[in-house]
């Protein structure tokens, strides 16, 4: 897989405009609480 890295940060531009950041963004439109992130981390980031 591979993501063109102009669109990638046009979708992170928007997002930053719209919600002033990808937390907000996260938080409001994905509904993922803090909580939420720190759990997935543990989850994928694992040794």
């Amino acid at each position: 897989m591979v993501a063109d890295p102009a669109y990638l940060e046009s979708t992170l531009r928007q997002i930053d405009s719209r919600y002033g950041s990808f937390a907000n963004y996260r938080r409001q439109v994905l509904k993922l609480s803090d909580e939420d992130v720190s759990h997935l981390q543990q989850k994928l980031l694992r040794k």
